[in-house]
């Protein structure tokens, strides 16, 4: 887009009752200036000083000519041409309600639709009606440009499911609803709701999932709930009465990452409860504290800040001062304020405000090289 500045006698845009002044033009290809529709691929020349326009629209005109250095009319009209020639029916097609598109068999690995609420994480909907890839805890994946040409398939860092099980006269069985108990499965998505229909040869069941989280424009709280909303219809198709059980079940995920780092012996925990007229699955986890093996030693004091002078270590800057402070006021001398220093060991410690400068000074301490003979360092900072 070209800018450039226009005389100021160009006149006022009446709009009602509030008046907008033309300060500056704006080159483009089109422009629309009180109902005047200006198309520069459609002006014939030999029409444009009609009296009728202002002059000053004549020149916003002339100059949308010369957008992005068009040097021929013809190479114009050949860019952008005043006959469209679109198609019989092709922009009523624009608005036209289309079909949904359904998808079976192979494409569904590839299919993972989110479907928990925004900022809270990610889990996809599969298209065999299995959730997948859980980022809540851990993120397994970063979501790229590339997936479009090297599509994920489905994984999970968590076991997740739901199963049917079901008597039919003298048979009684058990069934996944993914593709392990189905194999004629569909799938529909209309974003924020996915669909997936299940259908098994001489099953007398039809299913139906269908599996969303609120998702409602300009209202971000209730759209940014952690919850995912699954309905499952079933209908029989049968003359004869079926038996159905629904049920549903998930990995407690309490320590999924964090539990490589602790001791063994945590528990696993899980509270079922009803609350609302709905059924609760709190799940938690009992963390085993650390127990020390053997004797206890005593600690390897191997540096402190108790003598008179740094010792082995250096300092630059003006920031820790010519020795460990003592004074257990630090930084600025603030009578609004309780600078007391408190929990520290011993008599002195290192202050990176003991310098004359106080908290404006910079500089560095550094430690003598040391010996490190057991599994931890411990040190007291604030």
């Amino acid at each position: 887009m070209k800018v450039a500045s226009m005389q100021e006698s160009a006149p006022a845009l009446g709009l009602g009752k509030s008046v907008l002044r033309a300060t500056c033009r704006l080159i483009v290809p089109s422009v629309l200036v009180c109902g005047h529709a200006m198309v520069a691929g459609a002006v014939n020349r030999a029409a444009m000083p009609n009296p009728a326009i202002p002059a000053w629209v004549r020149a916003i005109r002339e100059s949308a000519l010369s957008v992005q250095q068009i040097k021929s009319r013809e190479k114009f009209e050949k860019l952008i041409p005043a006959k469209k020639d679109y198609p019989s029916g092709w922009i009523q097609s624009l608005t036209a309600r289309g079909t949904p598109t359904i998808y079976r068999s192979g494409s569904l690995k590839y299919i993972g639709m989110p479907i928990n609420g925004l900022f809270t994480g990610m889990v996809y909907l599969g298209g065999d009606g299995k959730f997948w890839r859980w980022d809540l805890i851990k993120p397994t994946d970063i979501t790229t440009s590339s997936r479009y040409a090297r599509p994920l398939t489905q994984i999970s860092t968590l076991r997740q499911g739901f199963a049917l099980w079901i008597k039919h006269g003298p048979g009684a069985g058990l069934r996944y609803l993914d593709r392990r108990g189905f194999h004629d499965i569909s799938f529909e998505g209309q974003y924020p709701l996915g669909t997936v229909k299940f259908h098994g040869k001489k099953y007398p069941l039809t299913i139906t999932l269908k599996t969303f989280s609120p998702f409602i424009p300009l209202d971000a709280k209730d759209s940014g709930l952690p919850v995912i909303i699954a309905h499952y219809r079933l209908a029989n198709i049968t003359s004869r009465p079926v038996t159905v059980t629904i049920g549903g079940w998930i990995q407690n995920c309490t320590g999924l990452q964090s539990a490589k780092v602790f001791p063994p012996g945590g528990t696993h925990r899980a509270a079922v409860t009803r609350r609302h007229g709905l059924l609760f699955c709190q799940q938690s986890a009992d963390i085993p504290a650390f127990k020390p093996t053997g004797t206890p030693r005593p600690p390897v004091v191997f540096a402190s800040f108790e003598g008179h002078t740094w010792g082995g270590w250096t300092t630059t800057g003006t920031a820790f001062g010519s020795r460990p402070d003592r004074n257990p006021v630090v930084g600025y001398r603030n009578p609004a304020h309780d600078n007391h220093l408190k929990g520290y060991m011993g008599r002195g410690f290192a202050s990176s405000a003991a310098g004359p400068t106080g908290v404006q000074a910079t500089g560095t301490l550094l430690s003598p090289v040391f010996v490190v003979k057991r599994p931890f360092i411990n040190l007291l900072m604030a």
